[in-house]
């Protein structure tokens, strides 16, 4: 009996969609980076934040050009792993 409930569970796991959480590169912390395994490793993701402190990314290929090492196929990564680059406005204080 419990084996048959551990094998329904296992089919209805296999069943169900995957959920992709959308990240914002513009708004993802280096931690966020890192812990999503979103490809860009520690030092591409703190690059990253680095650029960015400069100005928000306005589009995919902005930054791919500002991002040192970063390329089409690491975009397209991203992008498959549910990564937006979208303008986020500034919270004012």
């Amino acid at each position: 009996m419990r084996t048959a409930i551990a094998l329904a569970c296992v089919a209805a796991l296999l069943v169900l969609p995957v959920v992709v959480i959308a990240q914002n590169i513009n708004t993802a912390t280096e931690a966020e980076m890192n812990a999503s395994k979103c490809g860009l490793g520690e030092k591409r993701a703190a690059d990253v934040v680095a650029e960015r402190a400069k100005g928000q990314f306005s589009t995919w290929s902005d930054f791919q050009s500002r991002v040192k090492g970063v390329g089409a196929k690491t975009v397209e990564k991203l992008q498959a792993k549910g990564w937006t680059c979208e303008a986020v406005e500034a919270k004012a204080e």
